[in-house]
């Protein structure tokens, strides 16, 4: 008796073992083989058993995902606490524009909202009479053209070159009519390709810092190609770029800078024909317009106080306009 009882005993624990087996089997593939043994409501509820058609559905690929931070909402706070972190951005619409207008009081400009890539390159001819304060303080990278030999020429073109501005050796080049030129350094037709090179070279001296070259008057000698070609070998050698002020229709000088492989560029407005106020503003509104239908522009003015009061006035209305004053070399 006693043994069947242990017999008995020692199977039903067999049975309980294999039973337990038996579960474990069945766990293990609805874990991993997608075998359902949890009501559908509530499996989609714990979200841990879902129907799969494939062993590569797992418990794991199947879990929600977490949601991905608000990246811009965080680069908004961000910009609000370190403006720094985020470039400065015009308004959207008029309104806020308008809004933001008055609340710096500045007035309204003449111009609607920018269509976004026009730029202007604006030139200051005949720096070097004067220290030229007005043009230095004024905040816009405006292009400096310097006279050689006056009594600021080295002074004012060594603080437009620290202050990162462009700076052009403004070169006295000879006019039809002679008596104009007053200039000792003048370029002039009559003179020998090293003659000129001499004359440059002299010229440079006193404007350090120049990148580049513009004529000063030069209605004879930018007509003349035997002149424009010994200039262009000059500045070819210093890989300078012209700036052609177009004082005559009839100038050969980019002619001459291509066969010199010299970058060339030329002026499109002259702000300050006449030293009136209203003038001047009524040009610079030209600049804005060209720039505006062309995509770019160049206006050359000279250092006088009415060029300086109107071009301090429009600088607003550049900005109003989306016409973006930048250095003439951006233009290259």
């Amino acid at each position: 008796m006693g043994r069947r009882r242990r017999r008995r005993s020692a199977n039903w624990r067999a049975i309980i073992i294999l039973a337990l087996l038996i579960t474990s089997y069945a766990y293990f593939r609805a874990n991993y083989e997608g075998v359902r043994l949890i009501p559908k409501q509530k499996s989609e509820r714990i979200g841990q058993i879902r129907s799969s058609d494939s062993k590569r559905d797992s418990l794991f690929k199947q879990r929600k995902r977490p949601e991905l931070p608000d990246i811009k909402g965080i680069k908004e706070k961000a910009g609000k606490r370190f403006p720094f972190l985020t470039p400065e951005r015009l308004p959207k619409d008029k309104k806020s524009r308008e809004d933001k207008d008055k609340r710096s009081g500045k007035k309204e400009s003449l111009y609607p909202a920018g269509r976004g890539a026009a730029i202007a390159a604006i030139v200051i001819d005949d720096f070097g009479y004067s220290d030229g304060r007005p043009f230095l303080e004024m905040d816009a990278p405006l292009t400096f053209a310097v006279l050689p030999g006056l009594s600021h020429s080295r002074t004012i073109a060594l603080q437009a070159a620290q202050q990162g501005r462009d700076v052009l050796l403004h070169l006295p080049m000879e006019p039809k009519n002679g008596l104009l030129a007053s200039e000792e350094n003048t370029i002039k037709t009559s003179m020998t390709g090293r003659e000129i090179e001499i004359r440059i070279k002299e010229a440079l001296a006193d404007v350090p810092g120049a990148i580049g070259v513009n004529n000063h008057m030069g209605s004879k000698a930018t007509a003349d190609a035997d002149t424009m070609a010994a200039v262009m070998r000059a500045l070819s050698k210093r890989k300078f770029f012209f700036l052609d002020s177009l004082t005559t229709p009839d100038s050969v000088a980019a002619s001459a800078a291509a066969g010199a492989g010299v970058a060339y560029l030329q002026r499109n407005i002259f702000l300050d024909g006449s030293d009136d106020n209203a003038y001047i503003t009524k040009q610079l509104r030209k600049v804005i317009d060209l720039a505006r239908d062309r995509g770019r522009a160049i206006a050359i003015g000279h250092d006088r106080p009415n060029t300086a009061n109107a071009l301090e006035n429009a600088l607003s209305d550049f900005a109003a306009a989306g016409v973006r004053i930048v250095p003439l070399s951006a233009l290259l």
